[in-house]
């Protein structure tokens, strides 16, 4: 349609190359806002990743490292051969997947009253005097199934016992355990012993989830009894190098190698919830880290 000269408003052609303009400049807008979006989703998918990544390594390395705490290991050691499974610190079941050891998780002791314990046999209950049976209590617990390391020195060298716990009387303060195990030397201490309650940790990876564990019913030594819970999901893998003093590798498989650990090298990869929208690719992250447990040698 002609437009007379004077006349207002535009023609059919021009409002459609203004259409036309706007819809593509609309379109190159909301293209860039959708790929800045999908950036971003990419992106807080990958720092999500990472640092569950870090926090959970994080959390087994300072674990890890605790191994033996509250365990007579320096007492153990100087027993004369190295298959005393009860003051093991790395239990049956450490392999290349999973890493199971004794440590104390509430890190808290009992203290005995002004006495040493009197002599302590296999299989004889003994009634012991502490300062504070609630504090016992508190650390030990009620469970059936617990049992608590007694260690310190004797005429002869260092002794240990590994006992179950019977009963514990908060009215007159005492103590009554029979003791499973016990040194070579005996079971009469010279000086009050340090007493903690056995406890242990685990990690493993199961169906995309690393998994921790804590037990503290000993019923069965070489079986206790685990409570796994997932820490971290979306894993891959987890691996465990378990090395001696000289940084040979050793296998967790029997006692004597066991006893030898000194060193745990671990590796996990993480990988994200979902594929990145950029590369319809699972974006993953590895993380590896040695870890020299405190508790497992004489110095």
């Amino acid at each position: 349609m002609r437009r007379e000269p004077g006349e207002g408003g535009y023609s059919l052609v021009e409002l459609m190359v203004a259409v036309a303009i706007t819809a593509a400049t609309s379109a190159a807008v909301f293209n860039l806002f959708f790929q800045n979006r999908n950036l971003f989703e990419d992106q807080s998918l990958i720092v999500e990743m990472r640092q569950t990544a870090r926090a959970v390594a994080s959390m087994m390395a300072g674990e890890i490292r605790m191994a033996g705490q509250g365990i007579p290991v320096h007492a153990g050691s100087t027993d004369a051969a190295a298959w005393v499974e009860a003051v093991q610190v790395f239990l049956d079941g450490t392999d290349e997947s999973t890493i199971v050891f004794r440590a104390g998780v509430r890190n808290g002791r009992a203290v005995f009253g002004s006495a040493p314990p009197p002599a302590l046999a296999l299989n004889r209950p003994a009634t012991l005097t502490v300062a504070d049976a609630g504090a016992v209590s508190s650390i030990v617990g009620r469970n059936s199934g617990r049992f608590v390391f007694l260690w310190g020195e004797t005429a002869a060298g260092w002794t240990w016992v590994r006992a179950h716990v019977d009963a514990i009387d908060g009215r007159a303060d005492t103590l009554t355990i029979t003791p499973r195990q016990m040194a070579p030397v005996g079971g009469r201490f010279r000086a009050r012993p340090d007493i903690q309650a056995e406890e242990a940790l685990g990690y493993r990876l199961r169906s995309g989830s690393v998994q921790r564990a804590e037990s503290r019913d000993f019923t069965s030594p070489e079986a206790p009894r685990w409570v796994w819970s997932a820490l971290g999901d979306h894993f891959t893998e987890l691996a465990f190098v378990y090395r001696d003093a000289s940084g040979n590798a050793v296998s967790g498989d029997s006692v004597e190698a066991r006893a030898r650990i000194r060193r745990v090298d671990f590796r996990i990869r993480a990988r994200t919830a979902r594929r990145l929208i950029a590369t319809g690719e699972f974006g993953t992250f590895d993380l590896a880290m040695t870890v020299y447990p405190r508790n497992v040698q004489l110095y």
